[in-house]
């Protein structure tokens, strides 16, 4: 007999806007022949931002909502915009926030710093679709994210309304 876990639920459109943010380094394994982190790096760092950030920020953990609505998020569409190159044991600062939320997707918009000069490495998008796991259709988003933690631990982000 498994853990009962009490959920709060999130109200889906509270994420509008709020900013997320955590940091990389840039490892050794991760950059290319001439020392720039692999462009397919960033964008493998934003994902597993945006799923760190929400667990870490306010307790929303990816395989507690796929528990508890049955509901998928599928990433249907990315973007990234590479401005400055990055370099090995640089440490990036990724922040991400929600842009646009429509009935079955959304659009999060992101940028990647270097932490100490604060300059933009790259920023971009990521357009998800919300996808019913019994039937691998298209459905409405959820009305609400589970979470371990509190309502008020979402409300108290820092909220970013568009890029930079």
């Amino acid at each position: 007999m498994g853990l009962k876990i009490d959920y709060t639920e999130l109200p889906i459109e509270a994420f509008k806007g709020k900013l997320f943010e955590s940091e990389e380094v840039v490892f050794f394994s991760y950059v290319d022949a001439y020392g720039h982190l692999n462009s397919a790096k960033y964008l493998e760092m934003v994902l597993n931002h945006r799923v760190h950030a929400l667990e870490k920020s306010i307790q929303c953990f990816t395989l507690d909502l796929l528990k508890v609505t049955g509901i998928g998020l599928v990433i249907i569409n990315s973007n990234v915009n590479y401005i400055k190159p990055s370099s090995q044991s640089e440490t990036l600062v990724i922040q991400s926030w929600v842009h646009e939320l429509q009935e079955v997707s959304f659009v999060v918009e992101f940028q990647i710093l270097e932490k100490k000069s604060k300059q933009l490495r790259a920023n971009g998008s990521l357009k998800c679709v919300s996808v019913d796991l019994k039937t691998h259709k298209t459905c409405a988003l959820p009305k609400f994210m589970p979470s371990r933690g509190q309502i008020e631990e979402l409300l108290n982000l820092p909220t970013k309304a568009s890029p930079n």
